[in-house]
């Protein structure tokens, strides 16, 4: 990434992540994957963000973890969510 790609992660996890203690780790690291992969996260939140990662990881559960069970896929997004 980019000098400007990595400050625009930092920023955008602080503002998702609006805690005074700073930004939770899995927060910066579902903003970087997303901003690495070609997306901008301006109008993100924690849902979109959120949203985000459970698209993006979708056929992997769905056909690695979850080896096409429906009722097992559906409870990992949920669990995930």
């Amino acid at each position: 990434m980019s000098d400007k790609e990595i400050n625009t992660v930092i920023e955008k996890a602080h503002e998702i992540d609006d805690r005074k203690t700073g930004v939770r780790p899995l927060i910066l690291l579902f903003v970087a994957d997303a901003v690495a992969d070609g997306n901008e996260a301006k109008n993100w939140d924690l849902s979109k963000l959120v949203e985000y990662v459970i698209k993006r990881y979708e056929d992997h559960w769905k056909n690695v973890i979850c080896k096409g069970d429906e009722d097992l896929f559906e409870a990992v997004k949920e669990i995930t969510a």
